[in-house]
């Protein structure tokens, strides 16, 4: 495991799992979140997120977590030799979505773009979700099929599933 790709959707623990790897592995780590996003929400354009995905990719080694722009998800499954999918049941998200905004009154959450407030974004962030589920996460599921036989896939549908994966991996839970 020297290339990892943690993807799901917002609330689903990418930047967790991502930050107990990285304990682990010693593995670079870049949140794509800190990528696409500048202060108070605006994405930097497509061209430009590519331009530095395609120079992260390109590392010997590293742990990407975050989905980004859907146009460079299956490079960065391609260049992958591990994904991880957290692919949790779409109330479940929405609960640890809420839950993430009030913590982010005292915190800032891992993995999140300096200097964007979340609160005030509430809405904004359901859409994201909302979005995920219904049309980026099938795509994933397609591209993890199409390239499975390069690449080990982790496709992480419960808690329990994560726990288990925590345990086979010697995480911290």
């Amino acid at each position: 495991m020297k290339k990892i790709v943690i993807i799901g959707n917002g609330g689903s623990g990418k930047s967790t799992l991502a930050l107990s790897l990285k304990a682990k592995l010693d593995l670079p780590i870049y949140h794509l979140d800190q990528y696409i996003w500048t202060s108070n929400w605006q994405a930097v354009s497509e061209t430009k997120f590519t331009e530095t995905h395609d120079k992260l990719i390109s590392n010997e080694q590293w742990i990407i977590e975050g989905v980004g722009y859907d146009s460079t998800i299956e490079s960065r499954i391609i260049a992958a030799d591990t994904i991880i999918f957290l692919d949790f049941p779409f109330p479940f998200l929405l609960y640890r979505v809420f839950k993430r905004q009030v913590q982010s009154l005292y915190k800032q959450p891992a993995g999140w773009a300096p200097k964007n407030k979340l609160l005030s974004k509430t809405a904004f962030i359901i859409r994201i979700v909302i979005d995920i589920h219904r049309n980026t996460r099938e795509y994933i599921l397609t591209l993890m099929t199409k390239h499975a036989h390069n690449t080990e896939v982790l496709y992480i549908r419960n808690l329990r599933m994560l726990k288990i994966l925590h345990s086979k991996l010697g995480l911290n839970v």
